[in-house]
């Protein structure tokens, strides 16, 4: 957990960072990163939304605990980007396996506007900072 704080008090030094076994979100009332380190099913099809829609190449070079923290932190430097709640609400309702197996409702969460622009910002991190982003992809 201390390389998961350290990173997030790098980039910005007024967001909190405290460990949950749910998975990972951003509070907005508090600038609080709640972070799991474990594998967080939900995260399917990240990676290939990576590639398709954001056009990052080899996406999985760099760890998806970092992706985590890096996304919640984008939408901290994000904030006036809206949600799709209509998406988001329909995505909720649908049972796993059809969320796991069907790329279109992995987009539609993912193309919601707050979502598509924190890993926007995700990614213009890991490039703008290779080193970094590989030193803490291996120390998460």
């Amino acid at each position: 957990m201390f390389f998961a704080w350290l990173l997030v008090k790098l980039i910005a030094p007024r967001v909190h960072i405290k460990r949950t076994t749910d998975g990972c979100e951003f509070e907005w009332d508090t600038n609080t990163i709640y972070y799991n380190r474990a594998d967080d099913p939900q995260d399917v099809g990240f990676t290939r939304h990576l590639r398709a829609k954001h056009c990052f190449a080899e996406p999985e070079r760099y760890s998806m605990r970092l992706w985590s923290i890096l996304h919640e932190l984008g939408h901290y430097f994000n904030p006036d980007e809206e949600e799709d709640l209509y998406a988001k609400a329909l995505c909720a309702l649908l049972p796993y396996e059809t969320a796991t197996e069907n790329r279109i409702v992995q987009d539609l969460y993912y193309n919601s506007p707050d979502e598509f622009a924190a890993t926007e910002w995700a990614c213009a991190w890991i490039k703008k900072h290779p080193w970094l982003s590989s030193l803490f992809s291996i120390l998460l």
